[in-house]
């Protein structure tokens, strides 16, 4: 590269001073037009030294798998819990052992295992690398989540073993993630939608692309893909079990409406008692009038529930869901 430069900067100087010899009228001092070419010089051989850089980087960088490469002894690594069961929350320090810039792909489907069964495993969902320089060292944190609720959440500074998911449906919704920009809100309900069974009203999804994935999830696990979601309020209590409160449900009641009698809502129990009545309200005539429902459900009793459309007395069309 050096010798490259060298010979940039001496047929440009070589270019000029041919210029200026066959010149003999040329008015601008030597200085001046040394000072108009050098900034173009040096442009050329930035940009030349730049795309050089990249292309001996390419050259001597080895892509190398997390697990075959500590299989090899290629890198070393401790793999650490911070203390989270979701989202960032495993600690990489990876050291290269050899004398040659690694990048180290860790892919998605790679599941942490903790020392202590009564934790529980968290699973990788989108792949992530670190570059490490000849012998060098690098941290990293990876996203990774719960895939045991009923288990404690990993202790602070616990160890964990390198792993592969063997879970069919969660390698299958790993791959239908790939390259989609799915709300990071929805990782954690989806995962424990496969793996323990909880509601698919708990994923969040207001986006397109979330929401088909949250279709997706529920074709994959046979549940109904329900009107409403029902976001949770998770906490770690001080044996690291997780609890969980539905806070609210949320959703889209579409009903027929004449566009003349005043329609309102009422929610009642699985018994029929009505808890709370709505203002009435008069709809535009449609077959499918949209109204968007929200209702506040934090300390409600866990059970069955119901939203009727009113036209008077006359029940238009009925909504199921669960707290």
């Amino acid at each position: 590269m050096s010798v490259l430069f060298l010979f940039i900067i001496n047929r440009l100087g070589d270019k000029y001073v041919t210029k200026n010899r066959g010149n003999c009228y040329d008015n601008k001092p030597y200085s001046m037009k040394m000072k108009s070419l050098l900034p173009k010089a040096v442009i050329v051989v930035s940009a030349l030294f730049l795309i050089l850089s990249f292309v001996e980087r390419s050259e001597t960088t080895e892509d190398v798998n997390l697990k075959d490469a500590l299989r090899s002894k290629q890198i070393s690594a401790d793999i650490i819990s911070n203390g989270k069961y979701s989202g960032k929350s495993v600690k990489l320090k990876v050291t290269n052992n050899t004398g040659k810039e690694l990048k180290v792909n860790i892919p998605a489907g790679s599941a942490y295992m903790p020392a202590d069964n009564g934790e529980q495993t968290l699973v990788q969902l989108e792949e992530d690398f670190i570059v490490l320089a000849p012998n060098g060292a690098g941290n990293i944190t990876i996203a990774a989540f719960c895939s045991e609720s009923s288990d404690g959440c990993p202790s602070s500074d616990s160890d964990f073993t390198l792993s592969k998911t063997t879970n069919k449906k969660l390698n299958q919704m790993i791959a239908y993630m790939k390259g989609k920009k799915i709300s990071k809100m929805a990782y954690q309900d989806a995962v424990w939608a496969i793996t323990d069974g909880k509601a698919i009203s708990n994923i969040q999804a207001s986006d397109k692309v979330t929401k088909d994935f949250r279709q997706y999830v529920a074709k994959l696990t046979g549940k109904e893909n329900t009107w409403y979601t029902s976001p949770q309020n998770y906490q770690v209590d001080e044996r690291g079990n997780i609890n969980s409160e539905t806070v609210i449900i949320r959703g889209e009641l579409k009903f027929p409406s004449d566009g003349v009698t005043p329609i309102h809502e009422e929610i009642c129990d699985a018994d029929g008692t009505m808890l709370y009545r709505s203002n009435t309200s008069q709809p535009r005539k449609s077959a499918n009038v949209t109204m968007e429902f929200s209702v506040r459900v934090k300390g409600w009793e866990i059970g069955d529930y119901m939203v009727k459309v009113m036209e008077g007395d006359k029940e238009l069309k009925r909504f199921l869901f669960k707290v």
